[in-house]
């Protein structure tokens, strides 16, 4: 008995929802990186804000007095608008170098500084 077998031609079905799985995936992947890279530039003028604010308070306040940790936030509506804090004291590394924290904040956006202390 000769049965006439038509050749496959084409995708089946499972092929294409597969496809269209893959490619859904990748699209998710690729407007989520989307959205994140517009949020970070949205929020770039903050940061640049925060950086100029951060060498605007060292060039006044001087190091010596930065040094001391408070802990409380301390205005200074002259630059930026914004305010600082110290946080943690001088920590020390496992090579004994010694670090300062310094916390800004401007725009509500909060950041930490560090830097290791420079010893005459």
């Amino acid at each position: 008995m000769n049965t006439y077998r038509q050749p496959d031609n084409g995708f089946s079905l499972v092929e294409l929802m597969v496809a269209l799985v893959v490619g859904a995936i990748l699209a998710h992947a690729v407007l989520s990186l989307q959205k994140y890279s517009v949020y970070l530039a949205s929020n770039q003028h903050y940061t640049l804000s925060n950086l100029n604010y951060v060498q605007e308070l060292l060039a006044r306040k001087g190091l010596e007095e930065l040094s001391t940790p408070s802990g409380v936030w301390i205005s200074t509506p002259e630059i930026y608008g914004g305010r600082w804090r110290t946080v943690g004291g001088q920590d020390v590394d496992p090579e004994g170098i010694r670090w300062m924290h310094l916390e800004t904040e401007v725009h509500g956006l909060v950041l930490e500084w560090s830097w290791p202390v420079i010893e005459r």
